[in-house]
């Protein structure tokens, strides 16, 4: 008992420390706060930056865009439009424009074309999304390049140039967008609750059995 009960008891505390960080990050992305240079946070983790309000200066690379597979929208396939930005003298940040719907065919290439003109533009930090599982896959060839899940590291390689970690959400309201419904890809503090419940119950039940066991050696 005194081996399993801290065990469970540390696994009831890190998932109400879990919930009160999804808390957070939920209730960052319900609000509209003042954007950030992004520059001035890069030294942070896209994780820890998590739906965090930011802008940008510089510019879009048109040329070379990205197609995020397997995006469905309201039942209907689709591909996000993963767009590279450039900033001044520090490298690329992926810039998600939103949802298009799936080409008639994989050879058919939407028109993805953007001003490249330098402007600001405004959006919330996200990591890479992650599937489930990774399988191995190869990407498409030619421009606009389609993945399946790419990685910063994915980006990079494709683009022969550094890339952030961190990708944005382009704000819904931003020119040169496709649609955007953006919402937490993750489930909320309440699961978290519920799992901790659980290991404290477990720790709970732990301690009647000892006491039980203890109670019957000694009428014994």
């Amino acid at each position: 008992m005194l081996l399993i009960l801290p065990v469970l008891l540390y696994l009831g505390m890190w998932q109400l420390n879990r919930a009160e960080q999804k808390q957070e990050m939920f209730d960052r992305f319900g609000t509209t706060a003042v954007a950030v240079d992004l520059v001035d946070l890069l030294d942070q983790t896209p994780e820890a930056l998590r739906y965090r309000q930011v802008s940008l200066n510089g510019r879009f690379v048109s040329h070379r865009q990205f197609l995020l597979e397997g995006m469905a929208n309201e039942g209907r396939p689709g591909l996000q439009v993963l767009t590279p930005f450039r900033l001044p003298d520090t490298g690329i940040v992926i810039v998600n424009r939103g949802w298009i719907p799936e080409t008639r065919t994989r050879d058919t290439q939407p028109d993805l074309a953007v001003d490249e003109s330098p402007r600001q533009i405004t959006g919330r930090v996200v990591p890479f999304p992650e599937p489930g599982m990774r399988l191995a896959s190869e990407p498409g060839s030619g421009w606009p390049r389609r993945f399946v899940y790419p990685t910063a590291v994915d980006i990079a390689t494709a683009l022969e140039t550094e890339v952030y970690p961190h990708m944005i959400w382009l704000d819904t309201d931003a020119a040169d967008g496709y649609l955007r419904q953006w919402k937490p890809f993750e489930f909320g503090p309440a699961r978290h609750m519920g799992y901790a419940v659980q290991w404290f119950a477990l720790a709970v039940t732990l301690v009647l059995i000892y006491i039980i066991l203890r109670f019957r050696r000694r009428q014994q």
